[in-house]
């Protein structure tokens, strides 16, 4: 393993995604409406996702993987509106604005981390990760803007 193999910062991000399935996962079982379900479901498998991409960047001999998205437009459909307080899990439109928030939030805190990585060959890992992180948030936010904003 090279010397500037950053773990802890590689640790950290596996952690950050953990937390984030939980807390879907617990949502998803507490929730009542299928449609809910469903869509807390497609973001906690999507996260499951990166976190198996994680997990495979913690062995020595990881190699380079390419990611390829969809080029979706952001429409930063969300980022004027506060997310309550408290989650109404009957609620597709306060379940979208959470999850929409969960995601902004995922991806601003794994971009500012994978900037601190010193391995070059991680740090292009971890860039192809943060893509998928990217398309994740702005599925979200189109997800929000399509079901709920156009629904007016």
């Amino acid at each position: 393993m090279p010397e500037n193999f950053d773990s802890g910062a590689l640790d950290f991000l596996i952690k950050a995604e953990e937390k984030l399935v939980e807390e879907y996962d617990s949502m998803m079982n507490t929730a009542n409406m299928d449609n809910i379900r469903r869509f807390l479901d497609l973001f906690r498998r999507a996260n499951k996702s990166i976190l198996k991409d994680l997990g495979s960047l913690k062995s020595p001999g990881a190699t380079e993987k390419r990611v390829q998205l969809d080029q979706t437009p952001y429409l930063h459909a969300t980022e004027h509106l506060h997310k309550d307080q408290f989650t109404d899990l009957n609620s597709l439109r306060s379940v979208l604005l959470f999850i929409t928030e969960k995601e902004r939030a995922s991806f601003s805190t794994f971009s500012s981390n994978v900037d601190k990585i010193k391995n070059p060959l991680l740090k292009d890992n971890l860039i192809q990760v943060l893509k998928k992180k990217e398309n994740l948030r702005v599925r979200a936010d189109t997800l929000y803007n399509d079901l709920v904003m156009d629904s007016f």
